[in-house]
């Protein structure tokens, strides 16, 4: 029972705090609406099992988490960058490409051809293919930064 009770209060307060943050975001809709819309979605996805969330998230997160690492990397790093944009640019266009190939070949998506390559990077058994190649052009761009004229900058 304490868990139950403990659950409830977590959804309430993740719910409150989710619904006072759009309330305040959105003018247009009011904190009751946002209320209810979050509750009813709460209801939906709590209809089906754990296995079948997974199934359904795990793909996106392969897709999101690296590029969430990535910006923060970066932003940690921002100041001691020679060429912002060009090094956000590229390291980000690098972390999308391979981990929206991590996420296909979780869903069985990915052609045998891009597969059979992915398998020679580092990390890729874990999902983390992209992490190597990243790491390289967040490298290279500030190398390649560095010797762009400032003009360009």
């Amino acid at each position: 029972m304490s868990k139950q009770l403990a659950s409830l209060t977590t959804l309430v307060g993740g719910t409150s705090a989710t619904t006072d943050y759009f309330s305040k975001f959105s003018v247009r809709f009011s904190y009751p609406f946002w209320a209810a819309l979050f509750t009813a979605m709460t209801i939906t996805v709590s209809q089906y099992g754990l296995t079948d969330l997974l199934r359904i998230t795990i793909p996106a997160l392969l897709l999101i988490y690296p590029v969430a690492i990535v910006l923060v990397l970066l932003q940690f790093l921002r100041k001691k960058l020679p060429s912002i944009k060009f090094t956000y640019n590229s390291t980000l266009i690098v972390t999308v490409c391979f981990s929206l190939c991590d996420s296909l070949n979780n869903v069985k998506m990915l052609p045998e051809s891009i597969n059979s390559l992915l398998e020679h990077f580092p990390l890729s058994s874990e999902g983390m293919a992209w992490l190597v190649p990243t790491l390289v052009m967040l490298v290279a761009s500030i190398l390649i930064g560095k010797a762009l004229p400032k003009a360009s900058h």
